[in-house]
């Protein structure tokens, strides 16, 4: 505030001051004038306790301060890409800030490499946990209520480690912690608010600033020649002041276009650097990948090689396992045909002895029967002829007869006997017989058992062979993602170098903007002064021709109409001083004018200052990216 300037209402009896028409969301106030205070006084604006400065110190200290003649009620920019306010406050913003919510660029995307069959169980799970929020990336699960916190899949090919997570307290108690507070759901939800107004930080329910209007003390008495004085002197300080701002402006342009070059040129090595290590890390991906296809061609070969020899080694084993199985077959069908034609001969050879010796025995019971009966009939006739004579005869032959039976008994002991081992060999037969048929049937045994390891055999072979199938489907299935793989990288390298050209892109756009910029607040400004000397010019011509007039009537009617005269000057004194004031109010636009463009400039220039802070995060952020390709390309 000027000296003797303070905010009052002036009571009615003193003279109205001045006030501006109102607009919206302003409150004007009055100012009452005082004898020590003018319309070219230097103003400076009062700070209000209850109100948001618009203007930080450090912008006044910049080289911008308030113009002598400068009104809170003009446009505060003629023209500018963003207000000043707006762009100061990309001054607080942090890098991390920089780099995750302020998105002065534009962000691009990496593409999403998630298996269908892993948003399949994505969507299976969503149906399961709907309350819970979580999202598919880059093949691995990002839980949104525990701070994106990401969950892999377990050996598997499941996520029962992240089923588990959501089954979890911590998890419930998140869920349930952004269910009950409105707040946390308000972090889910799309504002509503522009990109660009949410990227800069505008805040739209900043109040304005009142206006503060001053009110000037007429002075009926004060002449012509004094309002000229004034407004000629305000117009030379002015001047003065836009010339030193102009050369001000001009240094620090020329300083700041070194500091530029010196970034764009650290950018474009950092870029260069960044460009040769990204053709670097493909080269070395492209050559890991060329070995690992040569090493899983190897692997394959000696995979098919192995099967070959061992399906040739079991096809050999098979057919000699046939051809013994088939001459073991022949061998002990000629064995048992050869062994039943000799059982057969023993049995008839043993059954046609044993009817002779059976037809013996009966023959030599009748003979020895006949001769019993006759031995019977001799003793009776000897006993009915016993005599004394014949007696001992009789007893002699009796004694032969007796040796003769016992020799019979013998003979008979001995067939017996012979037919004893006879029934003991046929025994032996049978039982030797039992014994081949009992070969016989383990050698059936074996001979199915050959079978059943033939068809073993003949299923692992298929089993092989099968397996021999699989391995060449994933080894194409392996050699389909690698190619995959390798296209992602190319994508992504061909990415990184459009958003590189990109951002190159942008900066330069934004250095051209800055300088059309300056430019044209040059001409601007050398367009104000030529317009402030035209308006001079005009007005000394008018003051000259009006004072001539003035000065003409003045003579031809002092005489007559003095008092006539006198009202007559007061109001054309009075039309001359609400012209002035309408020339003080068009030049008075005319330096907010070039106030705001010079506040553009340097907003410009902090903007320069922002965004080279923000290409060292696009940086960070580059280098960050590289590591975490670095890292997927190793567990790949």
């Amino acid at each position: 505030m000027t000296a003797n300037a303070i905010p009052l209402i002036p009571p009615p009896s003193e003279q109205p001051s001045i006030q501006t028409p109102t607009r919206k969301r302003t409150r004007p106030f009055e100012i009452a004038a005082s004898d020590d205070s003018s319309s070219f006084d230097p103003i400076s604006p009062q700070r209000y306790a209850n109100s948001t400065p618009r203007r930080s110190a450090k912008k006044v200290c910049l080289g911008t301060p308030l113009s002598g003649s400068r009104r809170r009620s003009a446009p505060t920019r003629l023209w500018s890409p963003r207000k000043g306010d707006g762009l100061g406050i990309l001054e607080t913003l942090k890098m991390s800030q920089a780099w995750g919510d302020g998105k002065a660029f534009k962000e691009e995307k990496l593409r999403d490499t998630t298996a269908p069959w892993i948003l399949g169980v994505i969507d299976s799970l969503h149906s399961k946990y709907p309350e819970s929020l979580f999202e598919p990336s880059n093949g691995q699960i990002k839980c949104l209520d525990c701070g994106g916190r990401e969950f892999r899949m377990s050996g598997n090919n499941t996520f029962n480690g992240f089923e588990t997570h959501l089954r979890g307290k911590p998890h419930k108690a998140n869920v349930s912690k952004r269910l009950e507070n409105p707040k946390y759901q308000d972090l889910y939800q799309e504002s509503l608010l522009s990109s660009k107004a949410t990227d800069f930080g505008i805040d739209f329910n900043m109040p304005q600033q009142p206006i503060a209007v001053f009110a000037n003390k007429t002075n009926p008495t004060s002449s012509v020649a004094a309002l000229g004085a004034q407004f000629f002197a305000a117009m030379d300080a002015d001047t003065n002041t836009k010339t030193m701002k102009l050369t001000f402006l001009e240094a620090r342009q020329n300083n700041m276009e070194v500091k530029t070059n010196e970034r764009i040129d650290k950018l474009d090595a950092r870029l260069q650097a960044s460009n040769e290590k990204i053709q670097g890390l493909s080269d070395e991906v492209t050559e890991k990948v060329d070995a690992s296809e040569d090493r899983l061609r190897r692997e394959l070969k000696e995979v098919h090689e192995r099967l070959d020899l061992t399906k040739s080694r079991n096809d050999e084993q098979l057919k000699d396992m046939e051809t013994r199985i088939t001459k073991t077959a022949e061998d002990c069908e000629v064995k048992l045909d050869k062994m039943f034609t000799s059982m057969a001969k023993s049995d008839h050879r043993n059954i046609e002895n044993i009817d002779d010796l059976r037809a013996a025995m009966r023959d030599s019971n009748e003979v020895a029967g006949r001769q019993l009966f006759e031995l019977q009939a001799k003793i009776m006739n000897l006993e009915q002829l016993n005599t004394g004579s014949q007696r001992d005869e009789i007893e002699t032959s009796i004694k032969e007869l007796e040796a003769s039976d016992l020799e019979m008994r013998q003979v008979h002991a001995k067939m017996e006997s012979r037919l004893d081992a006879i029934d003991q060999a046929v025994k032996e037969s049978k039982e030797h017989q039992s014994a081949l048929e009992a070969q016989i049937k383990g050698l059936q045994t074996t001979q199915r058992e050959m079978r059943t390891l033939n068809s073993q055999l003949q299923a692992r072979a298929e089993a092989l062979e099968q397996a021999s199938a699989r391995k060449e489907e994933e080894f194409h299935d392996l050699e389909a993602s690698i190619q995959m793989h390798t296209e992602d990288i190319q994508r992504q390298r061909d990415s990184n170098l459009s958003y590189q050209k990109t951002i190159k892109n942008q900066v330069e756009a934004h250095f051209q903007h800055t300088e059309d910029l300056t430019n044209s607040a040059v001409k601007a400004a050398l367009k104000c002064e030529e317009q402030a000397l035209e308006r001079e010019r005009r007005f000394e011509e008018r003051m000259e021709r009006m004072l001539e007039k003035k000065m003409e009537k003045r003579i031809e009617k002092v005489e007559r109409k003095y008092e006539e005269e006198r009202e007559r000057s007061r109001k054309k004194i009075l039309r001359l001083e609400g012209r002035i004031k309408e020339l003080e109010s068009d030049f008075d636009f005319s330096q907010n004018g070039v106030g705001s463009i010079i506040e553009d400039l340097g907003g410009v220039l902090r903007t320069v200052e922002v965004l080279g802070e923000k290409v060292g995060s696009l940086e960070t952020g580059l280098e960050r990216g590289t590591s975490e390709s670095e890292r997927s390309e190793l567990a790949v």
